[in-house]
């Protein structure tokens, strides 16, 4: 597995894992409070509240965890390309192509003349 895979294997499973705690958390709260007698909208509204609260307070480190990996991830699409084989690949391709154009038209003027 090259590098690049294996970072984005990284960020997958802590981004799953932040994810997948936050419905837990939620997915708790819902039966306790459906436990608890709310129903309907009262239901859907504190079950949102307390789970926000609840995940704060309780995924704290795997939070932190899913901001570093999405802060290095930005520096890293911030930083400037280091010309790569591809790159060389095509600008070798261009100055071909440009060196037959001018073999072909050797003595082409850029603009036509407008003596007879």
């Amino acid at each position: 597995m090259s590098r690049r895979e294996d970072y984005a294997a990284q960020v997958s499973l802590v981004v799953l894992r932040y994810t997948l705690l936050r419905l837990a958390v939620f997915a708790a709260v819902l039966a306790l409070l459906y436990a608890a007698g709310a129903r309907g909208i009262l239901l859907a509204v504190l079950t949102v509240v307390v789970s926000l609260a609840l995940s704060y307070l309780l995924l704290a480190r795997q939070r932190d965890a899913v901001a570093a990996v999405v802060a290095e991830r930005v520096a890293r699409s911030h930083e400037p390309r280091r010309p790569g084989v591809d790159e060389a690949v095509e600008d070798a391709e261009d100055d071909a192509r440009r060196a037959a154009q001018e073999e072909s038209a050797p003595n082409a003027s850029p603009r036509p003349s407008s003596r007879p």
